[in-house]
C-alpha cells in the first residue's frame, strides 16, 4: 500500500506560486518530510534488500522536519522568522514548547494525532535513529535467520507511520501555498485507496 500510495500521489500537481522567505522554508520542512518518507518506501521494496533498520531510522527526522514545518507555516510570520535563516542567531524550539505553539493554530483532532506521534520521540524514534537497544537487539534474535530481518508487526508499524506523515505533509503543502484544488486531490486519493483500512493491514 506504501508503494501505491507513493505512485498514485505523485499524480497530484502542486502549483507552487511566489513565496516569502518564511513560507518557502515552510514548503522545505514538509518536502523534507515528504522525501524521508519516500526513501522508506524505497528501503522497505518487497525483497531480500529490505532495510528495516534504515527505514525505522528515518521516522523521527520524519517527524521532525513535519512538526518545524507546521510551526514555521502556522505560527511564524515573515519578520520573525527572518533570524531563523541564520543559525547563529535564533534556536528553534524544542519538543514541549513546539506543542504549546501548535495546540493552538491547529485543528484539535490533528493536534491530538500529531501529539500522540511525538510521544514517540523521545522513545522508541530516538532509539531507532541513533541505534538504541531496541536496533541491537533486532540482530541479537535467537534465531540466526530472524536476525534483522523484519517481522509483520514492524513493517505495519513503520508503513502505518509514513503513510500519516506523507499525507499530512502533502495536505499542510496544499493549504501553504493556497492550492485547493490539489488538496481536495490528496484528500480524493486518500479516500480512494481507503487508506483508513491500509492503516490497519499496512502491507
Amino acid at each position: 500500500m506504501l508503494s501505491l500510495w507513493m505512485v498514485e500521489i505523485s499524480k497530484v500537481e502542486i502549483n507552487i506560486p511566489a513565496l516569502t522567505s518564511r513560507q518557502h522554508a515552510a514548503k522545505s520542512l514538509f518536502m523534507l518530510c515528504r522525501e524521508h518518507c519516500k526513501s522508506v518506501e524505497m528501503l522497505l521494496a518487497k525483497g531480500e534488500g529490505r532495510q528495516l533498520s534504515s527505514a525505522l531510522a528515518l521516522l523521527r527526522p520524519a517527524l521532525d522536519a513535519l512538526l518545524r514545518g507546521c510551526w514555521v507555516a502556522k505560527c511564524m510570520d515573515d519578520q520573525s522568522f527572518e533570524p531563523y535563516l541564520k543559525e547563529e542567531t535564533a534556536s528553534w524550539p524544542g519538543k514541549k514548547d513546539l506543542f504549546c505553539k501548535l495546540k493552538p493554530v491547529l485543528s484539535p483532532r490533528m493536534w491530538r494525532v500529531l501529539s500522540e506521534h511525538s510521544g514517540l520521540m523521545n522513545g522508541d524514534y530516538h532509539d531507532f535513529t541513533h541505534g538504541g537497544a531496541q536496533q541491537i537487539l533486532r540482530y541479537m534474535r535467537p534465531d540466526p535467520s530472524t536476525r534483522g530481518a523484519a517481522t509483520r508487526e514492524e513493517l505495519k508499524f513503520v508503513v502505518s507511520k509514513v503513510l500519516s506523515y506523507d499525507i499530512y505533509a502533502a495536505e499542510f503543502l496544499c493549504e501553504l501555498v493556497g492550492d485547493q484544488d490539489a488538496l481536495n486531490a490528496v484528500h480524493l486519493t486518500s479516500l480512494r485507496l481507503d487508506l483508513k483500512s491500509a492503516f490497519a493491514n499496512a502491507l
